[in-house]
């Protein structure tokens, strides 16, 4: 019992420590993203898996809407299918960017539970 609550004690420190390094993040968590890097490209990515598997019913590795009207393959370097498999109930619930803002911050904070462990 008493590894249960230190691990949960860790994991609430993790997550005070990640709003306030990606402050202020945390009061604007629906409606505003870093927009660094590949940020941008993993937003398209989680709406493309979304759409292909559940509205077209298509494979998420090739779509037509990037260099139109050929089309591109993604399957090497496409949206990250875990996260975007993951994004896809989450979307519905809490929008795009709530969706990316809780999952990159789920990523740092189970990373650092991680090398904790």
């Amino acid at each position: 019992m008493e590894g249960k609550k230190t691990a949960l004690i860790i994991i609430c420190i993790y997550c005070l420590l990640s709003l306030a390094m990606t402050w202020p993040l945390a009061v604007n968590f629906s409606d505003s993203i870093d927009a660094g890097g590949d940020t941008l490209a993993y937003i398209w990515g989680f709406w493309w898996v979304k759409n292909a598997l559940i509205e077209i019913g298509t494979t998420p590795y090739y779509t037509p809407f990037l260099f139109y009207p050929n089309g591109v393959s993604l399957a090497y370097g496409g949206p990250t299918m875990y996260n975007s498999l993951l994004a896809i109930p989450l979307q519905d619930i809490f929008g795009v960017f709530a969706t990316y803002n809780l999952l990159s911050l789920s990523s740092i904070v189970l990373s650092a539970l991680g090398a904790y462990l």
